[in-house]
């Protein structure tokens, strides 16, 4: 089977919430389930988001937790056993269903993305492409001495052995089919209050928050300056990932320079010019209602059109009126140019056309308005 089209499960053993996480009770106290809880909907969250598993099975025996996890989709088969007892049942269940591949996450890494699941799978499958199927893949705990995940092929030989030093027991067991999988995300679980204390220095997940300790005062955000560019491109994306998970956004607006000539005070616009670089400052209405139409092509839904007239030319370019005509221009540097003509206005935006044709005009920054629009209505 091509490697493309393995057909990847997640199984993710929980016990009851009621007896999880008894080592966090100094910290949490009575928030304690309430912990596991949300420590579980973060990490089915991220499994769930995954572009790669084809599924997620949960095996346990608490009613909350099933219901938890068909909450996210999540199949769920419900057994009393222990963690091992577990995992072998989750595997054995998955070879039945003729999975190739089968990821067994703990159910409190507080860190887990969709992102950091499909680069650990991908870096997997690539082990496998070099090694062969019988390759187990192993992530190492932050600790250092237990398992957070490991990655098998179900129909092979596998026996679980988490619990104290199962780091140790897993390569022993695997021997040279073993392999070790880095992965920050996945290697950060939390267990005891020293965990908990340290989840607070990272980028924490929403629904994780609550249970923070204060630390004291804020660091300095100047501080960020001193990171090395790797360090603070990898914190960066932990936060991303953390609030957005595999979301991507775009725009639809369609953009309209009516002119080229700003004040330039932010200085990364690439639209903005000098006199000396443009040829006709200004777009006609006509110019403007064929750009639009023929950037909208042929949607249907309203499309933003984001209409820039540039900011406050004049504090730049001082007016002055030409020797000998009646127009008012813009002049420096020997260069003189016609103001701009008369755009209709709209609810005090500067638009392309009349007010009947959009649904509404909102002015944004000082020399811009976004009109919402479709092509039918510039038609």
């Amino acid at each position: 089977m091509s490697e493309r089209h393995l057909n990847i499960w997640a199984v993710v053993p929980v016990k009851a919430l009621s007896t999880s996480k008894q080592r966090l009770a100094p910290a949490l106290g009575e928030r304690r389930e309430d912990f596991a809880r949300a420590l579980l909907a973060q990490t089915l969250s991220a499994l769930s988001g995954s572009q790669h598993l084809n599924g997620i099975l949960v095996v346990t025996a608490d009613p909350e937790v099933a219901a938890e996890a068909r909450q996210v989709g999540a199949e769920v088969l419900q057994e009393e056993a222990d963690l091992n007892e577990a995992c072998s049942l989750g595997l054995a269940e998955l070879r039945a269903r003729g999975a190739d591949v089968c990821a067994i996450f703990h159910a409190d890494l507080a860190l887990l993305t969709p992102r950091a699941v499909d680069v650990l799978l991908s870096s997997y499958i690539e082990s496998r492409r070099e090694n062969g199927s019988d390759v187990v893949g192993l992530v190492r705990c932050h600790e250092g001495t237990g398992t957070n995940v490991v990655l098998v092929d179900p129909r092979r030989s596998f026996t679980p052995a988490f619990g104290p030093g199962s780091f140790a027991a897993h390569q022993l067991a695997a021997g040279p089919r073993g392999r070790e999988l880095s992965g920050a995300e996945a290697a950060f679980d939390v267990d005891c209050v020293k965990d908990l204390e340290a989840l607070a220095n990272c980028a924490v997940p929403a629904r994780l928050r609550p249970f923070i300790p204060a630390t004291g005062p804020l660091v300095d955000s100047t501080s960020l300056a001193d990171l090395p560019l790797e360090k603070l491109v990898a914190r960066a994306s932990r936060l991303r990932d953390a609030g957005h998970g595999p979301l991507l956004t775009y725009s639809r607006k369609v953009f309209l320079p009516l002119t080229h000539l700003c004040r330039d005070t932010c200085h990364y616009c690439t639209f903005a010019k000098t006199p000396r670089q443009v040829g006709q400052p200004f777009m006609s209405v006509d110019e403007v209602v064929a750009t639009a139409l023929t950037r909208l092509g042929g949607e249907v839904d309203p499309v933003g059109l984001n209409v820039d007239r540039g900011d406050r030319i004049v504090r730049r370019i001082k007016p002055t009126v030409a020797s000998g005509r009646r127009d008012s221009c813009l002049r420096r540097s020997g260069t003189t140019m016609r103001r701009p003509p008369r755009y209709p206005s709209f609810r005090g935006g500067t638009v392309i056309a009349t007010p009947g044709d959009f649904a509404h005009a909102v002015p944004f920054g000082a020399g811009c308005a976004s009109v919402i629009t479709t092509a039918s209505e510039l038609r």
